[in-house]
């Protein structure tokens, strides 16, 4: 995969986590531990005592947005150990196990969430990317179908469902993902980015180049 395509992932994942309020790192990037993280105990210890689930639930969120996935793991496990059927904590801890890079622990947590709440979106579109960054992209086309179903208008869910498409050599899908994205918003440059490398990889320069100048009207930021 590209510099470009692994940049706008990332530009994916943090649009999305923005219209989802409490989905603060909806996409892994098997970020792999690098030891300086605290353990869970100790990470728990520094929760202060007394605190409500709320105050520590989103004390999880802050720690999350801020990269402390350790932390906020420990936070979300607070919730959990009150409310062990508690959705939210459930999905987000999630997040930071797939951040932390135990992926089938994460799915663990993932399918827990969605068997409590088989409409969360977040959910599907977390384990969507777990799924993805473990190699199995029929099952992340899966669950971001059902992304799509829940939420027909997003358009960070065609990108990513194109995407996946995409690392599975289905092109034609991808392409028709990422026509579907600047549909539904012809003002995004990363849709155009990404639809450009999809016509590189079908072998049609000419298109692949107009959607690239295109994307970086409208976005330069997306220069390589």
């Amino acid at each position: 995969m590209s510099p470009l395509i692994k940049r706008l992932l990332a530009i994916v994942m943090t649009f999305y986590c923005a219209l989802f309020s409490g989905c603060f790192a909806s996409a892994p990037t098997a970020e792999q531990p690098t030891g300086n993280e605290p353990s869970n105990s100790t990470a728990a210890s520094q929760l202060p005592d007394g605190d409500s689930a709320k105050v520590l639930y989103d004390r999880g969120l802050q720690l999350t947005q801020q990269g402390s996935y350790a932390e906020a793991m420990a936070a979300f496990e607070r919730v959990l150990k009150d409310d062990p059927d508690n959705g939210d904590a459930l999905r987000n801890r999630g997040v930071c196990l797939a951040k932390l890079g135990h992926h089938q622990q994460a799915l663990t947590d993932l399918n827990r969430a969605l068997e409590l709440n088989e409409e969360d979106a977040p959910a599907y579109y977390n384990r969507g990317f777990v799924y993805d960054e473990m190699g199995n992209y029929q099952k992340a086309v899966k669950d971001f179908c059902c992304v799509i179903k829940l939420q027909p208008d997003l358009q960070m869910g065609y990108m990513s469902r194109g995407l996946s498409w995409q690392k599975a050599g289905e092109l034609d899908y991808a392409l028709a993902d990422f026509d579907k994205a600047i549909e539904l918003d012809n003002s995004v440059g990363m849709a155009y980015a990404l639809r450009s490398e999809v016509y590189k990889e079908m072998g049609d320069p000419l298109k692949s180049g107009e959607d690239s100048r295109r994307a970086l009207l409208l976005d330069p930021s997306l220069k390589e």
